[in-house]
């Protein structure tokens, strides 16, 4: 793997955040993303329903339903919840 600096890209940040990744095959072609912003950046932020499905994709094969469940639950009122309850519901997961 190698990771090159782009000079636009790096002039643009932080204003802009943006990578442009390539792979190459082994035989010999090119995939290129081309520059790309990702979902979920300020300029393009996940809806509440993408949001949830992030964290459901990631964290309920880890945990499993039910933990995943209270974690979400906890943190859609984090507001209404002092720190220790977020603590709590992370080391029960």
């Amino acid at each position: 793997m190698t990771v090159a600096e782009s000079p636009e890209m790096s002039a643009a940040f932080p204003a802009v955040r943006r990578a442009d990744v390539s792979i190459t095959l082994r035989d010999g072609r090119v995939v290129s993303s081309g520059p790309t912003t990702a979902p979920g950046d300020p300029e393009s932020p996940l809806t509440a329903d993408q949001l949830e499905a992030k964290f459901r994709g990631s964290l309920t094969p880890l945990l499993g339903m039910d933990a995943s469940d209270e974690l979400l639950s906890t943190t859609r009122h984090i507001e209404h919840h002092p720190l220790p309850t977020l603590v709590d519901a992370i080391c029960r997961a």
